[in-house]
């Protein structure tokens, strides 16, 4: 069976400085996108930076007090026997490898977005002294962060992996990072998230309307070592919904992907939600 489009797992809200806190991307906005979608499975993934977890001075997260209890600010979030709708967060890495989650509040987030990717954050995620901006320089710190990434002990089977192939900042393309690894280092990475049951996710921005093989890469490598998928829009406002569906099922096609290649936890929760 077709690799279904039912269910979007990376949402920002108006709590949120990325979302310009629009008060227009409000829970019941969210929810009214998803039902107008046919959607049975959403999930809200606000940035923060746990209080517990030290990190470097400019992290933006924590200087705007983005904290597990801020994400949780947002509840209670509307439901509708049509749709689930889960409290997830995006977490991101600095520079040191902190990751900014501690594990006394994985249980606190039905879903986490893990966003090593986030290497446009000067002296956050990349440390500008030692890391420049050449796709060889930024391809080794991208290898590294994510290697890190999947030998941390953590609750892989309800994480995914965001935007795999954005925002790597690259004087020498958008995707010339990418470029840069060969199909055994994509496989080392990917082979150890299939392991780990880590989400591969699908994120619409990121994928140009007719994808290019450059984009596609990782991706077929990462169904080739086992890894599942699951979806998202990345949507910080309420005009960046329009057309996501279409989006997500040219990626799915270009793909050939299968329901067999969704992640199990969006399976299960789909069908708890009785869809």
């Amino acid at each position: 069976m077709k690799f279904q489009i039912d269910h979007d797992l990376h949402i920002h809200s108006c709590i949120s400085p990325c979302a310009s806190y629009d008060p227009r991307q409000n829970p019941e906005a969210i929810l009214a996108y998803g039902l107008s979608n046919d959607f049975g499975l959403l999930c809200i993934t606000d940035h923060i930076w746990d209080q517990n977890v030290t990190t470097v001075e400019r992290n933006p997260w924590k200087k705007r007090g983005l904290d597990v209890e801020r994400a949780k600010s947002i509840l209670p979030l509307p439901q509708s026997q049509k749709c689930k709708f889960l409290l997830g967060i995006e977490v991101d890495m600095d520079y040191l490898g902190n990751l900014g989650l501690s594990p006394q509040n994985y249980d606190a987030f039905d879903f986490i977005v893990l966003a090593p990717s986030h290497l446009h954050l000067k002296n956050f995620t990349r440390d500008i002294q030692t890391v420049g901006t050449s796709a060889a320089e930024l391809k080794a710190c991208y290898q590294k962060r994510l290697l890190q990434l999947l030998n941390m002990d953590l609750p892989f089977p309800k994480c995914g992996l965001a935007h795999f192939a954005s925002c790597l900042q690259c004087d020498e393309g958008k995707f010339a990072v990418l470029d840069r690894f060969t199909d055994d280092e994509f496989a080392e990475v990917f082979g150890l998230a299939a392991a780990r049951g880590l989400g591969i996710e699908l994120n619409a921005d990121e994928f140009p309307e007719s994808p290019m093989e450059i984009v596609l890469r990782p991706y077929r490598i990462a169904k080739k070592m086992g890894c599942k998928f699951y979806l998202g829009s990345d949507a910080h406002q309420p005009e960046d919904f329009a057309g996501k569906k279409a989006q997500l099922q040219r990626i799915v096609e270009q793909l050939q992907l299968t329901e067999a290649d969704k992640l199990p936890l969006v399976k299960a929760l789909r069908a708890n939600s009785g869809k």
